[in-house]
């Protein structure tokens, strides 16, 4: 191919990247609602995105669709995001892709009004900036109010959230289940994981002790992740890397919060969020 060729195709991409970037977008739907737990659209119709029925026009560069969600409180906590939430071939019906009824459960309590959900197309190597799509705003009854500038004789004093308990993970993943360092059998630490059902009832779920862990450690899983134990919604691996995870399963629409951890005690914990059909 021709510098000239190569200098023609950028030129087609930063026009249609442009285009992409000022076109409309109409976003039909019934009702949504936001609240505590989680996020709900009904009835989206035709026409979710701004670049769907594009035709780049250019030989050997598909392009798909790709739909983000995310969803935020009003410190900014990130709630819920997933650049990837939904993705098909230019021109994909949002019903094609499973969006005539959306939802999610929060991976993160709010802590603050308002929430904030965002469907969004990412920044990619065709649009050079992120298009928003649609923007949705609601409240979880009972949170203390941040974001935004206030008068100064209207300042309010906003109440410090505490952790309700001694739960190792609280704002990750505890709408689900709970987990605490408590001591095993044989005296050394382990961890107590609790289930937590709709109205924040706690039941107890499994135990992680030395001697789960031990042959793990001693012989490090080879290949593939390996499944300790499980109990309701959760699930305790043995990870290739040295690590061990409990992994949460927060809805039945394949999203699940990974709590990684080094051993007992627990160190070097984080979080990874993932869908388990994506």
């Amino acid at each position: 191919m021709s510098f000239r060729g190569v200098k023609m195709r950028l030129l087609v991409l930063v026009g249609l990247a442009a285009l992409m970037l000022l076109s409309g977008c109409e976003f039909h739907y019934s009702s949504f609602t936001i609240d505590c737990e989680g996020f709900t659209v009904n009835g989206i119709g035709d026409n979710v995105t701004n670049i769907a029925n594009l035709d780049l026009g250019i030989p050997d560069v598909p392009v798909l669709e790709q739909i983000g969600l995310r969803a935020y409180d009003g410190a900014g906590n990130v709630l819920f995001e997933n650049d990837a939430w939904a993705g098909g071939p230019l021109g994909t019906r949002p019903s094609d892709v499973g969006f005539h009824s959306d939802s999610v459960v929060w991976i993160t309590a709010p802590l603050f009004n308002p929430i904030t959900v965002q469907y969004y197309n990412p920044a990619n190597g065709i649009l050079p900036g992120e298009i928003i799509i649609a923007t949705f705003k609601g409240t979880c009854e009972g949170l203390p109010t941040r974001g935004g500038k206030q008068p100064a004789d209207e300042q309010v004093q906003v109440e410090q959230v505490k952790p309700p308990d001694d739960r190792l993970n609280w704002g990750y993943c505890d709408l689900k289940a709970a987990i605490y360092q408590r001591t095993g059998p044989d005296g050394g630490p382990a961890l107590h994981v609790y289930g937590i059902d709709g109205e924040s009832n706690g039941h107890f779920l499994l135990d992680v002790t030395g001697p789960d862990l031990a042959p793990y450690i001693a012989s490090l899983p080879q290949g593939q992740n390996v499944l300790i134990e499980e109990a309701g919604h959760v699930q305790l691996y043995a990870l290739i890397s040295g690590e061990f995870s409990l992994h949460i399963h927060m809805d039945d629409q394949g999203n699940v919060c990974a709590w990684v951890f080094d051993g007992l005690p627990p160190a070097n914990t984080h979080v990874v969020n993932y869908n388990m059909y994506q």
